[in-house]
């Protein structure tokens, strides 16, 4: 695994990303206060080696392009880390809503050492190297979005977009007893999901799949409710085929969001109809809530 570091001005973090984005898995951006007033940090991380040469030429254009000063790429190796093992040290109990979110083989105490009350849907996840433990702010987002959803109506098929662990497949499963779909970028993700729906007695109700966006469901028609924890740039491009998978009227809750980024993706989704119903902010984290068009072809 290889990072790619670059020290941008707030305003120009959109255009470098953008630069680095093609070398890379995933991109995260945060503000770098040791790095000077203003200045954010855009971190990007690939599975091979990004050509020295060909980044520099893009993020020196972006550089140009853009006001205030852009670093040159810093590029380096991490260190073979045994991430299972990690993971494994790193999770802890966490509750978000009706849900409490443990290791396999943790007591049934999260980690304010209280019990779980009656209404507590437990979910137990086994480490693996598959994103969501329920630690992230994200997650939980989606977690307390769900929580509020399962005070009004029920929803008979649901789509987890980009499942990771299956956490909150599992968890709508576990509250509402629904069809729930849950797919994946990473075949690890989906086998992992598999794993721990089983742990969660919750197998019969999943179907995990594999493939990006909404390809690996583009035959299987509309979803009563969609949840989407990615990021930005994937959730604004994915706004139209949103339009087109969610039944009229169905909430939608979106999720890895910076702060600073939810308008962005709000508005993108306001033009093609759908409405807002609720913001969760955890830390620089947003989780959003929308409803589908009513009049959605």
């Amino acid at each position: 695994m290889w990072t790619i570091e670059v020290v941008a001005p707030a305003a120009a973090v959109p255009a470098v990303e953008a630069a680095i984005e093609p070398f890379c898995t995933a991109v995260a951006s945060f503000e770098a206060f040791d790095r000077g007033p203003g200045c954010w940090l855009v971190t990007g991380y690939a599975s091979e080696e990004p050509g020295q040469a060909e980044l520099e030429s893009r993020v020196a254009l972006t550089a140009s392009l853009e006001q205030g000063a852009v670093s040159l790429p810093a590029v380096r190796r991490l260190p073979e880390t045994d991430w299972l093992a990690e993971n494994r040290r790193s999770f802890r109990p966490v509750r978000a809503g009706r849900y409490l979110v443990l290791p396999k083989d943790a007591e049934d105490r999260p980690d304010d050492g209280t019990p779980p009350g009656p209404a507590s849907v437990v979910i137990r996840l086994n480490a693996g190297p598959a994103f969501g433990s329920g630690t992230h702010q994200t997650t939980q987002g989606c977690l307390i979005a769900l929580d509020r959803l399962a005070r009004g109506r029920r929803p008979r098929r649901l789509l987890d977009l980009g499942t990771g662990s299956g956490i909150l497949a599992i968890a709508a499963a576990k509250t509402w007893s629904c069809s729930v779909v849950a797919t994946d970028i990473d075949p690890v993700a989906a086998r992992t999901t598999l794993e721990n729906a089983a742990e969660n007695g919750v197998s019969a109700g999943i179907t995990i799949l594999a493939g990006p966006g909404f390809r690996p469901v583009s035959r299987m028609g509309r979803f009563d409710l969609v949840v989407a924890n990615i990021q930005a740039r994937p959730l604004v491009r994915l706004a139209e085929a949103m339009r087109r998978h969610a039944q009229p009227g169905a909430p939608v809750v979106l999720s890895g969001l910076l702060n600073r980024d939810a308008p962005h993706v709000q508005a993108a989704y306001r033009a093609r109809g759908f409405a807002f119903a609720d913001r969760i902010r955890i830390g620089d984290w947003t989780t959003l809530i929308l409803f589908a068009p009513t009049g959605a072809s």
